[in-house]
Order: C-alpha cells, then sequence, then structure tokens
C-alpha cells in the first residue's frame, strides 16, 4: 500500500520507509517493502514470514473502519485476503 506523508511517496509496513526507488512494485528493491502472497491466502512480508497481514474490519462493530497491521500469524480469519 502506498500513502503519502509530507509530499513524499512512501511504502508502508513493516516500517513506514520511502519507496526505493519508486513506488512501482516491479522495480522496488527494498527488502523491507516486498510481500508474499501464500497459498493459505495469507499475505505476510517477504523478510519476516512469521508475520501476517490482518485487519480489524471483521470485528462485530467494524474495528477501525477495516485498518489493516502486522500480528503473528496464527490462522484466525482476520489474516485471511
Amino acid at each position: 500500500r502506498d500513502v503519502a506523508v509530507t509530499g513524499v511517496q512512501t511504502c508502508a509496513l513493516p516500517i513506514l520507509s520511502e519507496c526505493y526507488p519508486s513506488s512501482n512494485p516491479d522495480i522496488n528493491r527494498d527488502p523491507a517493502q516486498q510481500w508474499v502472497w501464500e497459498d493459505d491466502a495469507t499475505v505476510r512480508p517477504a523478510a519476516d514470514k512469521r508475520l501476517c497481514l490482518a485487519t480489524d474490519a471483521l470485528e462485530k462493530d467494524g474495528g477501525s473502519k477495516g485498518t489493516a497491521f502486522l500480528q503473528v500469524c496464527d490462522g484466525r480469519a482476520e489474516q485471511h485476503w
């Protein structure tokens, strides 16, 4: 996911950092900004596959409007995309 911070194109998760050299995923060379979509339908940072991208959108109250965050993978529905 790309976000704009003070006019600079950045790449989010696991650490917010400026995209290197571009936010285009085909040419981004920063290993901290590379992700793997696993066969179990989880999205994990390539640098630490024990973590999963998760969302709180499935909570009864809708969570924080679908906020995405990293947590240790444990198979819960919120970690499947």
